[in-house]
């Protein structure tokens, strides 16, 4: 049995006693776990501050000024009766134990941020003290001094990457540093109570999947072996491990062993006949299911008969493959077929670890799911996520792609040294560690050696590289190893120096806003169409919160909003919130601003609500048009996109598809759910010229007997008829391939702007939507009849809540025929989200609805999920629902509805 202590802790600085002890120092409630130094001080002293909000992060003292004895505190709990073993699950940085002023010892080798320790509880212990201590190289974000001229910002001065720990804490290019490199507690602290056994990272590992003719569906013959750890405080002892699995009652039961300190089991193997698989989102058809799991109990028996230290978990039977694409690149097949990965970037939901619990990653995970992704990277300058994002991973069918420690920015590639981190031996304990507690997990697709290192005779450096292959070894599973995400020269791009089995790409990249014509070429925006890029691990764009009520939670309000030459703006605070332009540099000085392509006024009149919605329609198209380009050439060029970022650690004004504060999503979200949430789809490749689109079908079966259709539409004009355009008739695409079709496609000249383009097909995809117009300016579209009837706001609607389930909400848009315009842009807020503890996460279920003429109604729906920090209680009560409904074009007076919910 295991207890977490999450609450009803007290904290302290008494850092003069050699057992940790507040004893007779002051001492002050903390708050609940995870949490950090700086934010127990913050209780102390300024309990209502947001470090996050406007610059209030610089007027906190930084550890390279105060020292480490600063941020140097000490934890106190009431230890449980009967309590056996203690672990910590990952502390941040150094930790010391102590049990009624008696120094405890670690049963585990320190392994830095992410090794779990564990110590063994005195019998009656009473009172619990833990001090933590910051990482023994604190570095700077200034920057003062660099050692030959090595770059500086991405991990401050570099000195943060001696330790085995997360680098961003020191600051990045999305990140301000953390005032005590974020401090504390990561993850749990756990009371096991077991009677001298304990089994550790049990998991069943699948050698073989039997499918006819490899050609896996629903069910597999999985070929298995159960391993697990078993611990015992008494030395020597005999025991069988047995493993009962619940789907078909099937116990397999180990040879005896004799434990000795940590005794690694492994079972013969054995077959599990007519398993159903675990799949993926991206590639499943009528019969597979997503994130199936199964459960096994385990439990170690004496040979008297005796049982002991009974656990259980589920698991997924699924097998995982690599191989090169037809010489473009690194691809991956799961349980033998072939899958195209779109993928987020992921740091971790809070630098100060206090949103990063279970509800908060479920949702965020939720988001990813609800935007049409199957994939996210665990970037190697972040953390080795916890349990709960993998169990959640597993639930949801996402595939995870995590990297060691380690990036090219301070590892030595372009700064720092390629000797770090110092401590060799924790990165050994941590990577083991790391390897051991992930090997249960389905999702766990592949293991990284870090971000951007290079070249492989230097990066990881040898002790480094003998740790990984050492715990490749002995973790038992098969893990795929890739050692960089982007190799290619120092500069990247130099496709004699990459190598596919050391690196993913040779080449990662852009993160601007790049021109239309640019999503037509092959490497959109990186200018260099003969590289051959398949596996492409970062691009991005340019990002914005949602709207001025997410802004609002850590910027004002009252400022005016980004000029139009935005390449530099003067605001400090939006400089140390990272703003990144919405802007592209054409030629010399002339650029192309996105947001203000939708603008129709005076830019001095542009209010930042009105740049927020703007940048909104720019973040949708950018995005649908950049995965589009990339679902095009579906392994003909590309295997896999992962974009940079997708969420973010604190509230940046980069690198993000929903609001940190609110999981708000944005107009990215919207328009990677565009071109991403159906497995089959048609795209524009060339919104310019509309001479060519593409069919896709990412789905493993054939997508047969197609009809492909397109329309245009008016938003100001509703009665303008140009429907019922066939473009061809009974054509199919094979399972996870492409087929380009030549357009003769014009937008006529009596489509009033704006004007929408709409293609569907007969058979099993969503509609696609583009905007476009016949006016260019420097290769970019004039948008400004969207700001004009922004302005106006003309359309007319009707909102009403229509019913729930227990996974939906559902309800009605009617724009009656009286609308002078179609109305455009729908949305649904839950209303009434504080910044610091909103109640639910919104999951929009958008579809294919992008424009409501006169005289029709839909039915849209959304997912709520609980933010409540209260994960044991299933019962607590939240305020009554209101949602508002959004649009480009409404007069939002008619739009608040009350949502009384059904169980």
């Amino acid at each position: 049995r295991r207890l977490r202590l999450r609450d009803d802790w007290i904290v302290c600085r008494n850092n003069n006693t050699t057992v940790p002890s507040c004893g007779n120092s002051i001492f002050w409630k903390s708050p609940s776990l995870p949490t950090t130094a700086l934010l127990a001080l913050l209780v102390l002293n300024s309990p209502e501050i947001d470090i996050y909000n406007r610059s209030n992060i610089l007027h906190v003292p930084d550890v390279n000024q105060t020292g480490r004895a600063y941020y140097t505190l000490t934890w106190e709990h009431d230890l449980p009766a009967h309590s056996k073993i203690l672990e910590l699950r990952s502390i941040n940085y150094r930790a010391t134990v102590g049990v009624d002023n008696k120094l405890l010892i670690a049963i585990d080798e320190f392994g830095g941020m992410f090794a779990r320790r564990r110590y063994q509880l005195p019998p009656g212990g009473k009172r619990l003290a833990i001090r933590i201590e910051p990482p023994d190289h604190v570095g700077s974000a200034e920057c003062l001094t660099t050692i030959n001229d090595e770059p500086c910002g991405q991990g401050g001065d570099h000195e943060l990457a001696k330790d085995v720990t997360a680098q961003f804490f020191l600051g990045w290019d999305w990140q301000q540093a953390i005032p005590d490199r974020s401090t504390g507690f990561f993850d749990g602290v756990d009371i096991f109570f077991e009677e001298n056994f304990q089994i550790r990272d049990p998991a069943v590992l699948v050698d073989h999947i039997d499918c006819e003719n490899k050609v896996c569906s629903s069910l597999g013959n999985v070929t298995a072996r159960v391993v697990a750890t078993a611990s015992s405080l008494l030395q020597g002892s005999t025991l069988r491990l047995f493993a009962e699995f619940s789907f078909n009652n099937t116990t397999i039961i180990s040879s005896w062993f004799a434990v000795q300190n940590d005794t690694q089991i492994i079972t013969n193997s054995f077959l599990l006949p007519n398993i159903e698989l675990w799949w993926p989102l991206g590639l499943i058809d009528c019969c597979m299911q997503i994130g199936k799991r199964h459960q096994v109990q385990l439990w170690l028996e004496d040979q008297r008969g005796e049982k002991y230290a009974k656990t259980t978990f589920k698991f997924g039977a699924r097998i995982f493959e690599t191989y090169i694409e037809q010489d473009i690149g690194r691809a991956f097949k799961v349980n033998y077929r072939r899958i195209f990965l779109i993928g987020g970037n992921w740091i971790t939901p809070d630098a100060t670890f206090a949103r990063a619990l279970k509800n908060r990653y479920r949702a965020e995970i939720a988001l990813h799911v609800g935007a049409g992704f199957n994939a996210l990277r665990v970037w190697g300058g972040g953390v080795a996520e916890k349990d709960e994002f993998y169990e959640i991973c597993d639930e949801y069918g996402v595939l995870v792609y995590q990297e060691l420690s380690g990036t090219g920015d301070n590892n030595g590639r372009w700064a720092g040294s390629y000797d770090w981190p110092l401590d060799q031996a924790a990165y050994k304990v941590s990577v083991f560690d790391t390897m051991l507690r992930l090997r249960k997990f389905a999702s766990l697709l592949f293991i990284g050696g870090g971000n951007e290192l290079y070249p492989s005779s230097k990066s990881p450096n040898s002790l480094a590289r003998a740790a990984i292959t050492q715990a490749l070894n002995q973790s038992e599973r098969d893990y795929i190893f890739v050692p960089s995400s982007m190799d290619g020269g120092i500069n990247g791009g130099n496709n004699s120096e990459h190598v596919n089995s050391y690196a993913l790409t040779p080449k990662d990249g852009p993160y601007t806003m790049l021109m239309p014509y640019h999503f037509a070429q092959r490497n959109p925006g990186l200018n260099n169409e003969n590289l051959s890029i398949a596996f492409q691990p970062e691009i991005g764009s340019a990002s914005a919160p949602p709207d001025l009520d997410t802004l609002s939670c850590f910027l004002s309000t009252e400022n005016e909003p980004p000029p139009f030459h935005d390449l530099n703006i003067s605001d400090p605070d939006w400089q140390l919130h990272r703003y990144l332009s919405f802007s592209t540099q054409i030629k010399g000085n002339i650029l192309y601003n996105h947001a203000y392509a939708y603008a129709d006024d005076n830019l001095k009149h542009i209010s930042l609500s009105d740049w927020l919605a703007y940048t909104k329609l720019a973040q949708h198209q950018q995005y649908q048009l950049l995965i589009s380009s990339f679902f095009s050439r579906l392994f003909h060029f590309y295997t896999a996109v992962f974009i940079w970022k997708t969420q973010s650690p604190w509230p940046a004004l980069r690198g993000f598809l929903y609001d940190f504060y609110k999981l708000r999503v944005n107009g990215g979200w919207r328009g990677i759910q565009a071109a991403a949430f159906a497995l089959r789809s048609v795209y524009i490749s060339n919104l310019i010229s509309l001479d060519r689109c593409t069919l896709v079908n990412r789905a493993n079966d054939p997508w047969t007997n197609i009809s492909l259709r397109y329309d245009w539409f008016s938003i100001v004009s509703p009665n303008f008829s140009s429907f019922g355009n066939i473009l061809t008739n009974h054509i199919s695409v094979p399972p996870t391939s492409v087929l380009d079709l030549p357009l003769t496609i014009q937008q006529p000249l009596a489509c009033l702007p704006p004007c929408l383009l709409r293609l569907t097909t007969s058979q099993g995809a969503s509609a696609s939507w583009y905007w476009r117009s016949l006016t260019t300016t420097n290769g970019g579209f004039d948008f400004s009849a969207f700001g004009l009837i922004r302005r106006t706001r003309r359309a007319i609607a009707t909102f009403s809540f229509m019913n729930n389930t227990a996974e939906q909400f559902f309800f009605e848009i009617s724009v009656p025929s009286t609308s002078p315009e179609s109305l455009f842009y729908p949305e649904i807020v839950l209303e009434n989200q504080s910044c610091h503890a909103p109640y639910y996460a919104v999951i929009p279920h958008y579809d294919d609805i992008l424009l409501i003429q006169p005289g029709s109604v839909v039915t849209l729906s959304l997912a709520l999920l609980s933010l409540s920090h209260n994960e044991e209680d299933d019962d607590e009560e939240y305020p009554p629902l209101h949602f508002t409904l959004e649009a480009w074009n409404l007069n939002i007076i008619q739009s608040k509805v009350a949502a009384t919910t059904t169980s």
